[in-house]
């Protein structure tokens, strides 16, 4: 599943980079949006501060082998130049989960990820992204450390005017 997700990521990115748009990454709109990867599927909300800079929460629900999770993630990601519809970016968001996690019992979980991706602007308004963390760390009574390629994420994402 972890590698179709990173596949579809890739060739995203690489279908819509190939068009002839011109659309630049946007700044000072909110937005919206869906994703999906790592067996979590959800929306978040989003604040474009300025082209380069963009905050914004997630709320997901993660369901495996009838365990469910609720999960809330702030991040923000630093979206670097490039082509001017495709942005590589770096992002860290802050995740907290609450529920039956498969294997850990019932309780509420921290952590912290970082990792990469990229943006393609289809237009000024429109984000189709894909992602993964290189770093993750669990807090607390769940702690852990994961590093590699971790958590492919693809979504979607619209800024309103």
């Amino acid at each position: 599943m972890k590698s179709f997700a990173a596949f579809a990521a890739a060739a995203i990115v690489s279908v819509f980079s190939a068009s002839v748009a011109s659309a630049q990454s946007p700044s000072e709109q909110f937005g919206f949006g869906v994703s999906a990867g790592d067996g979590m599927v959800g929306g978040h909300a989003a604040y474009a501060i300025t082209p380069a800079f963009h905050i914004g929460t997630q709320l997901g629900l993660i369901v495996s082998d009838g365990n469910n999770q609720f999960v809330l993630a702030p991040y923000g990601k630093f979206l670097f130049s490039g082509p001017k519809e495709l942005k590589p970016y770096l992002w860290a968001q802050f995740g907290i989960a609450t529920g039956q996690a498969q294997g850990t019992g019932t309780g509420t979980r921290t952590g912290l990820a970082i990792g990469g991706g990229a943006e393609y602007f289809a237009t000024p308004n429109v984000g189709i992204f894909g992602q993964i963390a290189v770093l993750d760390l669990g807090f607390g009574d769940f702690s852990y450390t994961n590093f590699g390629l971790l958590s492919p994420r693809v979504g979607i994402e619209w800024f309103l005017d």
